[in-house]
């Protein structure tokens, strides 16, 4: 059985049913889609993925790592959406190691005129909706869920 969570609505007397397993699904498609796809591409065909992924010029070894990294999220996110509970743990580490690089990296990096690929822009996007998201809907005790969701 799936938790779900009651949110007020603005018109009285009235509730919205969360249904969070389908919204922790969502989440992991979207990783699929932001993660896994790059990170394959980053793998299979790092020359290709260069040019549409990241910027011109990186280093082969960091971009296969990269792309490791980026491939095994989207591979947990094909199993997160099966078992949504049992793989909350990848969310906790996409926002803590996103927060950082956006705080870190891409801050200054955009403050101090550098300029962003396209690709970049909708990852960077993609990162700051998953990043809301998780703080929006994930919370400690959905790390101890015993559903088979």
């Amino acid at each position: 059985m799936a938790i779900q969570q009651s949110i007020p609505s603005k018109v009285p007397f009235t509730k919205i049913t969360i249904n969070k397993a389908n919204i922790f699904r969502m989440m992991y498609f979207i990783n699929l889609l932001g993660a896994g796809i790059p990170g394959f591409l980053l793998v299979f065909f790092p020359t290709f993925a260069e040019s549409y992924v990241l910027w011109e010029g990186q280093d082969y070894a960091t971009m296969t790592l990269l792309g490791s990294i980026w491939l095994s999220i989207g591979i947990a996110s094909i199993m997160g959406m099966i078992r949504p509970f049992k793989f909350l743990g990848i969310f906790l580490v996409q926002f803590l190691y996103k927060s950082i690089w956006l705080l870190v990296f891409v801050g200054p990096f955009i403050m101090l005129g550098g300029q962003l690929n396209p690709a970049m822009k909708i990852i960077i996007g993609i990162f700051i909706f998953l990043v809301v998201e998780f703080a929006l809907f994930v919370r400690p005790k959905d790390f101890t869920h015993q559903s088979h969701a």
